[in-house]
């Protein structure tokens, strides 16, 4: 044996191992690998590449990929997207002659001035002023600003016998189907003047010719958009009162909350009661639609019409004579709202 180069780690025996590949130590027979890193390498992916369930197919390329990816990643942190230039800086004979410019232009601007002046003095001495006879001054009548700048037009929105709101009392007054639906009519006739430029009153327009159309939805909408640009108009609310509590919508509450702001905004007026009162009735607040009835008697005691709701609501109730008392009261009041075929029922 030569010379050794080495001893044996686990026996300390002296060995010659080979300058690469596999070796094992000639006394305790312990395994070493002599060579360089990449003899070491080689060895190592042989072994790995050996055991079991071991797919080089997919291991090795990923694992190749995996370098690369880091190589390029530490190569190119950001991927030179924030790469800054170095920008030269001024020497300091270029700042000489700057500063030396600048401190000249300064000294030529008073005499720039005066020249520019002489020029403008010379010109005016030359120009001839032309002689303009008088005229008799004119005054026009004053106008009234708003009425100039708002041309008022004047606008109807009626509604009549467009609804009827049916009030069911044949369970009350048994199987009669001549007299099974009582209809109140609602009415109104507004007439005001507006200015024509008023998108509240173009939103309320297009929602009116829906509500024709049966666009019930997109009616709703329009009213609302002008109940927000003008909220102290009361024909809005009147009509979104109605339109929500038609069948194909019927929002009672939301109409009773619309009729509420229209008896606010125009107090004392019997027909808005009358319309207040019935919604009452169809959402289940009977002792609120009396109180609305004595409220609307108090004002015009004489209309025939509270007298003849006052019957229906009470027969609706289930109070069958009393209620036929005020109709055959109404009756004799002449009230327009009375139905004929209640005599069958309160003869």
């Amino acid at each position: 044996m030569n010379e050794s180069t080495t001893n044996c780690l686990r026996c300390g025996a002296p060995m010659n191992p080979p300058k690469s590949g596999h070796y094992n130590c000639e006394f305790c027979g312990a395994p070493y690998f002599a060579g360089g890193i990449l003899a070491r390498s080689v060895h190592y992916v042989k072994r790995i590449t050996q055991t079991q369930g071991f797919n080089s197919s997919i291991v090795i390329p990923v694992g190749l990929g995996s370098i690369l990816l880091t190589l390029l990643i530490f190569r190119y942190p950001t991927f030179q997207k924030n790469k800054v230039e170095n920008i030269p800086t001024p020497t300091k004979e270029e700042t000489t002659f700057e500063e030396e410019i600048i401190k000249e232009t300064i000294k030529i601007i008073p005499s720039l001035l005066l020249q520019k002046k002489e020029n403008i003095d010379i010109q005016e001495s030359q120009k001839t002023i032309q002689f303009v006879p008088k005229k008799p001054a004119t005054f026009l009548p004053e106008k009234n600003n708003r009425e100039s700048s708002q041309e008022f037009i004047t606008v109807e929105r009626n509604d009549i016998n467009s609804l009827a709101f049916r009030m069911k009392i044949a369970g009350t007054i048994g199987f009669r189907p001549s007299i099974k639906t009582v209809d109140y009519i609602s009415r109104r006739n507004s007439i005001k003047k507006i200015n024509p430029k008023d998108k509240s009153n173009y939103y309320f327009k297009q929602g009116y010719e829906k509500k024709i159309m049966g666009d019930f939805d997109g009616a709703l909408a329009d009213y609302s958009k002008a109940i927000v640009i003008n909220p102290n108009d009361p024909d809005y609310y009147y009509f979104r009162g109605w339109l929500r509590a038609k069948p194909e919508i019927r929002d009672l509450v939301g109409a009773a909350s619309d009729l509420e702001i229209l008896n606010r905004l125009e107090p004392n007026n019997v027909q808005n009661i009358l319309d207040l009162a019935t919604v009452y009735s169809r959402s289940l607040y009977p002792f609120e639609a009396y109180k609305l009835l004595d409220m609307a008697q108090r004002i015009e005691p004489d209309n025939g019409n509270i007298v003849w709701w006052r019957g229906i609501f009470t027969i609706k109730s289930g109070k069958l004579p009393t209620g036929c008392k005020f109709v055959r009261q109404a009756r004799r009041m002449k009230a327009s709202d009375y139905n004929p075929t209640m005599l069958k029922a309160c003869n």
